[in-house]
């Protein structure tokens, strides 16, 4: 019997050995170790993955952001499930765009739920929460903030939209809700503002024609 040691493509050194018959030609040991030296290990396939370019971590844009926007809030209208935007500006005199990079890393790290992160512009991200009315949106925008004002010396401001299925804007309404918001921020005392529809109980999803339908659904039978 004979070890025939196998190693990577990489050089790595050997990763098993191939326990062959002494007695083989040397021609047939050799077309029997290829498809096992050719062969990608997991090792090599993680290696690949993290080695894949940057630009698949790269933040969208802001008219990809958009189309999400769009997506989520024809989402809303169907499952009655709320929605929240947050517009996050990073020192609106900055021009350091790797200072908003790792605000946006900052973000990502803090973020407990489900989103869609985006540059907005030049300096502010701008964060999607499906499923997040507002008193979790409000929790999420603080944490947020106290996260970034402990990484990065820059001022923080947040602009906060929410968006219920009672009354579903357009796209770029609702994006211009949080704008709004985030100018307030600007310009008055305090770092978060918000937009929400007035409401005792904002996790109630169901409209006034939705009740109507359900109380003759009760009461057909009687």
């Amino acid at each position: 019997m004979e070890l025939i040691p196998i190693a990577e493509e990489t050089g790595t050194g050997p990763q098993a050995l191939l326990v062959l018959d002494s007695t083989l030609s040397a021609k047939r040991k050799g077309e029997l170790a290829k498809p096992l030296v050719t062969q990608t290990s997991p090792t090599t396939e993680r290696a690949q993955h993290i080695a894949l370019p940057a630009r698949a971590d790269a933040l969208a844009g802001a008219e990809f952001f958009k189309d999400c926007v769009h997506a989520e809030l024809a989402r809303v209208k169907k499952s009655r499930l709320p929605c929240s935007l947050l517009l996050i500006r990073i020192d609106e005199n900055n021009e350091d765009r790797g200072l908003l990079n790792k605000a946006a890393a900052t973000v990502e790290i803090a973020i407990e739920c489900n989103h869609h992160l985006a540059h907005f512009d030049h300096a502010t991200l701008a964060l999607l929460l499906p499923g997040l009315n507002r008193n979790r949106a409000l929790r999420q925008a603080c944490a947020i903030h106290q996260s970034l004002s402990a990484e990065i010396t820059a001022r923080v401001k947040i602009g906060l939209a929410v968006c219920m299925a009672r009354t579903v804007p357009a796209a770029e309404e609702f994006m211009e809700m949080a704008f709004n918001e985030l100018q307030k921020a600007e310009h008055e005392a305090g770092d978060i503002f918000y937009s929400s529809p007035n409401q005792d109980d904002d996790s109630c999803q169901v409209t006034a024609e939705e009740r109507a339908q359900l109380f003759s659904f009760l009461n057909r039978g009687k």
